[in-house]
């Protein structure tokens, strides 16, 4: 875990980007890096450079590059000698011993980092002049240097409420969201922004909100306002300091994994002067929210979006709960929504026994599909809610593992 870190008896801020380790998520050490002098000792864990104070962090590990030297790639937002906030790119082999940072264009509070089909993503606000922060998409191929463009992936405000002095007052979008690419969906996690009208900042409180995507540019609440982890349950005790937060706020982390029987999110109290550490929240594995069926709708089922049939899908599970008197049955169709002999109908599998993991098998073997979809183009999954208490199964998630490609 990479973070920023705060030294004790600083009379100005000065954050620095520290590293922790940890085998389960839960329990973390703070080893010796021995990389920065702070204090007289490099017997610390601060790991990038220390010339400048650090706001933000979020880094990438990308192990089959080729540029060894690149395979940690590290966003930071720093103030620079002239007062002025920007975002600067720095790179490593071992995570632990960085290039100098070199400007890439951007002035953003920002969160979420990822690599999404060949393209790097960025999300975060650049503040209020614009009417309202709101979640705002920067994309390049290449990491060193970012276009200003962005496309709004987010907004809380109302169409037409453009307000040039809106300020902190309303519901708005911090610092965008943290982002975590699980294949066909992008899980993100953002700053649920609640402003008094009376425009206090220190009135202002954060929960966190879950926003998917299936693209990484455009994302949606799938229920409106809903709060993932509320600020509310914090216990953070806010000390004496120049801005004082009166009610509970929390800011994301770019931090999500799953862990054994679990999926850990990692987030921390906000604003970062009166944040006295990092926080985790935990699910069941990849259980944030699910499907199910309205009591008495006729055949209540599900289609995927459509999957490439290449590489070779080897085999397919799925994360359910269900009852004694509800299944799920599920079927492969073509890319146009037709069922696939020997795997539809007669030949659906059934599944009746809930899990984090449960295998889907057909009669008719995998290494089958492709002579199935000949001229039919990709595949779909049908996924039909069945039983006299069909409205009692939730589906979480469809999981598929394919053969591996060798690379080059």
């Amino acid at each position: 875990m990479y973070y920023v870190g705060l030294a004790k008896n600083e009379t100005t801020w000065h954050g620095r980007v520290c590293l922790a380790e940890s085998t389960n998520g839960v329990d973390w050490v703070k080893p010796e890096a021995g990389v920065v002098s702070f204090r007289g000792s490099t017997a610390n864990n601060i790991v990038m450079q220390d010339t400048l104070p650090v706001f933000a962090v979020a880094v990438l590990h990308e192990p089959s590059d080729k540029q060894t030297e690149r395979r940690f790639k590290a966003l930071l937002k720093v103030k620079d000698a002239a007062g002025q906030m920007t975002v600067l790119a720095t790179y490593s082999s071992d995570g632990v011993h960085w290039s100098p940072g070199r400007d890439v264009g951007l002035q953003v509070d920002f969160c979420g980092l990822m690599r999404r089909h060949g393209f790097y993503y960025l999300t975060g606000h650049t503040g209020a002049k614009n009417g309202a922060r709101k979640l705002q998409v920067f994309m390049t191929a290449d990491f060193d240097s970012w276009p200003a463009a962005s496309a709004v992936g987010f907004c809380r405000t109302p169409p037409g409420s453009y307000d040039p002095e809106r300020g902190s007052a309303g519901e708005q979008v911090h610092q965008g969201a943290a982002l975590w690419d699980r294949g066909s969906v992008v899980v993100g996690v953002y700053g649920q922004w609640h402003g008094s009208e009376t425009n206090d900042r220190r009135l202002v409180s954060i929960d966190l909100g879950l926003i998917p995507s299936t693209d990484g540019l455009h994302f949606h609440e799938p229920v409106p306002h809903f709060r993932l982890v509320s600020a509310a349950e914090d216990d953070a005790e806010v000390p004496p300091a120049p801005f004082r937060m009166r009610v509970p706020a929390l800011m994301q982390g770019q931090g999500f994994a799953n862990v054994g029987a679990q999926t850990l999110f990692w987030y921390a109290p906000w604003p970062e002067i009166n944040s006295d550490g990092v926080r985790l929240a935990t699910w069941d594995r990849d259980r944030l929210g699910y499907q199910s069926a309205i009591a008495n709708l006729p055949d209540p089922h599900l289609v995927s979006t459509a999957l490439d049939s290449q590489p070779e899908i080897l085999t397919v599970w799925a994360n359910f709960t269900c009852t004694p008197y509800s299944h799920l049955r599920v079927e492969l169709l073509s890319e146009c929504f037709k069922p696939l002999p020997g795997f539809s109908g007669a030949d659906a599998c059934c599944i009746h026994n809930g899990g984090l993991e449960v295998a889907v098998v057909w009669s008719t073997p995998l290494s089958s599909l492709s002579a199935a979809l000949t001229g039919q183009g990709r595949v779909r999954v049908k996924i039909s809610f069945c039983g006299i208490r069909r409205e009692d199964a939730r589906f979480y998630a469809l999981y598929v593992k394919r053969c591996r490609v060798p690379a080059g």
